[in-house]
Order: structure tokens, then C-alpha cells, then sequence
């Protein structure tokens, strides 16, 4: 189901690179992530011990959940203009059946379920100015109440008093990385799209095979400096220390790593449509930009876990962020290529190898 929701925030924002469509996709990924960041919280909020029997009504619930998700997913293209109503009642029922999911998982643990109500009235807030969005179907007021809406949900988890949570680190490792798993996926398929549109020729084949090397970079940098290693670094700290940063790192930080990713497969489908082309504003931005977003996010991400950075990635970032000028004046498979090749010579010095030795 986000798979499906995530296609049709590429396709939607390929169709029209706008200053303001941009910030519609932004925003439509970040209510997507809310979505799965709530959801993610409720499954590691469920105890392993808990009787199977009892769960038959909690899965059609999420069933509910994953059909009210592709419902949402089918209006995104138009869930800030025409059906924005039905992208605001689809949102809104999500959110009750977060309520819900909650309430249930945490019956049996006061100390989870009073965190849990601690935060619902800023998280509420989101869907609120969804439903307003919906109403002001207007620009600018339709992006400023979303944008509002979210750093209130946000900024609410701050309310938790640290330690306040019993979290499953284990758990919250594999749901967030599989997160990662799914926006790589997506630039795969979004990878494929464009270069369906295009004249097939050796330049598609290259604008497929640099995709195919940045998805690959972008996951072997995450799953040998962050995954499982967060997890385990999380479980030598204190409950208040697992609760403060686990939310920093998960929730938060997170959130930039599927924005590079999403802004990514953005512009490899464009780029495998027209590699022939100099790259379009805002694109030269784009592509170089959200590599680097990725590349300082895991560096940041390390320092909070481990009190160490990798300075190392501040190379290939700076290096990607240099090809942004160039990408106004060279072909995009040029400038597609270069990426490409500071990406791999960094993965192939085995700086990556060295980073990630403890």
C-alpha cells in the first residue's frame, strides 16, 4: 500500500516541477510517513507474549487500515485540488484507527498508554488541518495549514516525559529500516517509468545503470553504518536515553532519509526520460542535493547514536553538491554519470569499510 501511495507522489510531482508542486509532494510524503511512523509505534508497542486469539479483530483493523491507505494513495495526485475531500476523510479514518490500534495495544500498560495520551492532542492537530486543507482548497492556505499540522504532530512527541515508553529496539529497527527498503524499491520502479517513456538507446542504458548504482550506494551505506547497529548501540543506554534519542533517530532524522530518497526518484525518472537533456530547474538541485541530504543525515544520525561522526561522508556530499552548477550547463546523463562515480569511488576505497568498523 505505500509502495502504491509512494508511485503516485513521483508520478504526480514528475508531471509538474513547480516550486509549488514540489512542496506538495514534500508534504505528501511527510503525511505518509506520519502514517507509518504511527503505525510502526503501535506494532512495537504490542507485547510478544500476547494471546494470538486476541488479535483477530486488531488485524482487520489493519486490513482496514492497508484498504483505506490505497484509497489515500489513489487520490494523491489530486489530494490538494479537486479530491481533496477524499484524501482528507481517508486521512482522518486512518487516524481513528491509529487512535484505536493504540488504545488497544497499550490496555495492559498504564505507564504506555498515559504517554501515548500525552501526545494524541498535538498529533490530532494533523488531521484537523488536513480536513482544513480540504476545506481552503486554495494556495497558499492549503500547504501553510499541512505544514502547521505536522509540526504540531511533530513537535507533540516532545511532550513524552523520557522513559515514559518500553520500547522494542529490535522491532523499531526493522520497521524503520524496511521503510528505507520501500523508497529505495520506489526509485527502482520510478527508474523504470522513465526510461519506459524514452527513445531506448545506450544513454537510457546508462541513465538505468547510474540509477541502479545510487539506489544500491544509498542502501549499502544505511544498512552497513545505521541498521541493526542503532539497535544495538540503543541497548547499552539508559530507558531515558532509549526513549530521547530513539525518537530523534527514528521518527525524526528518519524522516530526511525518506525525503532523499523521494526526492531522488524524482529526478532519476525524469532524467531516464530526457537523459539527453541539460537538467531542468529545479532539477540540477534535485538530484545532487538529495544524495547529499542522504549522505549528512547518516553522518548526523551516527553522531547522536555514537558520539562519533563519519566526516568522511562530508567528501562525496560536498563533491555532489558541486555538480549542482554543473548540472545547468552539461547533459543529464553528464551529470547523472558523476554522481554516479563519487557514490561508487567512495563505496570501492572502502572508506565505507573502514567507517563502519567498531
Amino acid at each position: 500500500a505505500f509502495v502504491f501511495c509512494l508511485i503516485q507522489v513521483t508520478y504526480s510531482v514528475t508531471k509538474d516541477l513547480s516550486a509549488l508542486n514540489l512542496l506538495r509532494g514534500l508534504l505528501m510524503v511527510l503525511l505518509l510517513w506520519t502514517i507509518w511512523v504511527g503505525f510502526a509505534w503501535i506494532g512495537n508497542a504490542r507485547t510478544e507474549k500476547e494471546d494470538i486469539s486476541r488479535l483477530g479483530w486488531f488485524r482487520v483493523m489493519v486490513v482496514a487500515a492497508m484498504a483505506t491507505l490505497v484509497i489515500l494513495g489513489r487520490t494523491v495526485p489530486t489530494g490538494f485540488q479537486s479530491e481533496s475531500n477524499v484524501f482528507a476523510g481517508a486521512f482522518v479514518i486512518l487516524f481513528v484507527l491509529y487512535v484505536i490500534g493504540f488504545l488497544y495495544v497499550t490496555r495492559d500498560s498504564p505507564r504506555n498508554r498515559r504517554s501515548f495520551l500525552t501526545v494524541l492532542p498535538g498529533q490530532a492537530l494533523l488531521p484537523l488541518a488536513v480536513v482544513g486543507a480540504a476545506f481552503f482548497d486554495s494556495v497558499p492556505w492549503s500547504p501553510i495549514l499541512i505544514t502547521v499540522g505536522l509540526i504540531a504532530s511533530y513537535l507533540s512527541a516532545q511532550l513524552r516525559v523520557p522513559g515514559d515508553w518500553d520500547i522494542s529496539l529490535t522491532h523499531a529497527d526493522e520497521r524503520f529500516g524496511l521503510f528505507i527498503l520501500i523508497v529505495l524499491g520506489e526509485t527502482i520502479i520510478a527508474l523504470g517509468f522513465g526510461a519506459y517513456y524514452a527513445v531506448f538507446d545506450f544513454k537510457v542504458v546508462i541513465a538505468i545503470v547510474c540509477g541502479i548504482i545510487f539506489a544500491t550506494a544509498l542502501w549499502w551505506i544505511y544498512f552497513s553504518l545505521i541498521a541493526q547497529q542503532a539497535s544495538e548501540v540503543l541497548a547499552t543506554m539508559t530507558r531515558e536515553d532509549q526513549s530521547r534519542v530513539s525518537r530523534l533517530v527514528y521518527t525524526y532524522l528518519h524522516a530526511l532519509l525518506v525525503v532523499s530518497v523521494a526526492a531522488l526518484a524524482v529526478g532519476l525518472e525524469v532524467l531516464a526520460a530526457n537523459p539527453e537533456q541539460r537538467l531542468p530547474r529545479p532539477l540540477n538541485l534535485i538530484l545532487p542535493g538529495s544524495l547529499a541530504l542522504f549522505l549528512v543525515t547518516i553522518l548526523v544520525i551516527r553522531r547522536v547514536l555514537t558520539g562519533k561522526a563519519p566526516w568522511q561522508l562530508l567528501i562525496p556530499a560536498a563533491l555532489l553538491l558541486v555538480v549542482m552548477p554543473l548540472g545547468l550547463v552539461l547533459p543529464a546523463l553528464w551529470a547523472e554519470v558523476i554522481c554516479a562515480g563519487i557514490l561508487a569511488f567512495f563505496i570501492l576505497s572502502r572508506e565505507l569499510q573502514t567507517l563502519s568498523d567498531r
